[in-house]
């Protein structure tokens, strides 16, 4: 008997247990169920909560491609004209994970340069949290933003990037332009002018479709990024490079002028040499003393491009390379001898290497030959081989 009520006691106590666990569980589905439905409109709190941010997310978005000048301000002079409206917003709530995803459906009514249009977006975002997926389907709108121009917008006079996968981008070419190998193009900010970024095309392909390599980039590129060809602007450049050899020593300012689609640059610079000892052999002759000379001359640029890397454009920066030639004409500050023993003339040949930092610095390296005479001798006062590391500064 005593067996019998211990085991209708333990069946007792199991069956309360499984009773509050079941009542447990049904409170939870229920909270689960009134705090996150399966589907609803998010409240009007919330919508007008969005309402000022997608004027500026929109803006900021459009932006950072490069187009035009981009305003939601009718009252303002602008180039294009964008008014987003947020048609629908929805929640739903997965009950396996617990996340909760929020849907925006967004319209724009688009005037100005760029056309007429309306677009239809439709942005997703998911979290564990309503606000945090409210987030996310923002940033994914301006994410997407560039898909969609690209995709509308592509017949008209504007080159745009088209892909951007595995660091390989691609331009559609319209017809109003067709790409050559070689050609550059650039990414101009239309507020400043300023050239951010620079590329190289590098294969044309099918399909109207041409391959680039980036040569440098500022700002992160995308799909829908606007791209230029080079040459609108003319670029100047200041260099500063110290070239030095066995005995002597030669501090370089060089002023290039051109664009970057220039492959032959004008140089003119001012040297200043100082050989701190006499040194002279069939192959190697360098004499002491202090001479400045102006010269002048042209280069050649080869700019092969690389690979792009979004989360360090700086990386992605390629090597370019470089042959040139300068003339002299100048003096001899510490002459031994008369005053018309003292002019100079020189010729010098270099090659080089450089690595684009931004659209503002580079730095390389340099080695050449050079030759300097004394106008009354026919025997070199220099001729010797050197090596020069460089900054410029472009703008």
């Amino acid at each position: 008997m005593n067996e019998r009520r211990w085991k209708i006691s333990l069946l007792l106590i199991f069956l309360s247990v499984m009773s509050v666990h079941a009542a447990q569980g049904l409170v939870f589905v229920e909270q689960g169920i009134s705090a996150a439905p399966e589907s609803e409109q998010i409240s009007q709190e919330l919508l007008d909560r969005l309402l000022p941010e997608l004027q500026p997310v929109t803006v900021q978005a459009l932006r950072r491609l490069y187009l035009y000048r981009i305003t939601t301000d009718g009252q303002q002079p602008w180039t294009q004209q964008i008014i987003p409206e947020l048609k629908a917003a929805q929640s739903s709530y997965d009950r396996k994970d617990g996340s909760q995803s929020v849907t925006l459906e967004i319209t724009w009514e688009v005037s100005g340069e760029l056309g007429t249009h309306r677009m239809e977006f439709t942005s997703i975002g998911v979290s564990d949290r309503l606000d945090h997926a409210i987030t996310r389907a923002m940033e994914r709108y301006a994410i997407e933003i560039g898909y969609t121009i690209a995709s509308v917008l592509e017949q008209l006079p504007v080159q745009m990037i088209s892909t951007t996968f595995n660091g390989y981008l691609s331009v559609r070419c319209n017809d109003a332009a067709q790409l050559q190998r070689g050609e550059t193009l650039t990414v101009i900010d239309p507020d400043s002018g300023d050239e951010r970024a620079m590329l190289t095309v590098v294969h044309q392909g099918e399909g109207g479709y041409a391959e680039l390599m980036t040569n440098y980039s500022d700002v992160p590129l995308y799909v829908g990024t606007a791209v230029h060809p080079a040459g609108q602007k003319p670029r100047r450049a200041l260099g500063l490079q110290l070239q030095q050899s066995l005995s002597s020593s030669t501090l370089s300012i060089r002023h290039t002028s051109g664009s970057s689609a220039d492959r032959f640059r004008y140089h003119t610079g001012l040297d200043l040499s100082i050989g701190w000892k006499t040194i002279s052999s069939p192959t190697y002759t360098d004499t002491s003393g202090v001479s400045m000379e102006i010269t002048q001359g042209f280069s050649s640029r080869f700019e092969p491009g690389g690979r792009y890397d979004r989360d360090r454009p700086w990386s992605a920066a390629a090597l370019w390379f470089e042959t040139g030639a300068d003339l002299g004409l100048g003096l001899l500050l510490s002459p031994s001898g008369p005053l018309e023993d003292s002019l100079l003339y020189s010729a010098s040949f270099h090659g080089a290497v450089g690595w684009y930092l931004d659209s503002r610095w580079e730095l390389a390296l340099h080695a050449g030959y050079r030759m300097t005479y004394c106008t009354v001798s026919a025997e070199p006062l220099r001729s010797l081989f050197f090596a020069a590391p460089a900054v410029t500064f472009r703008w």
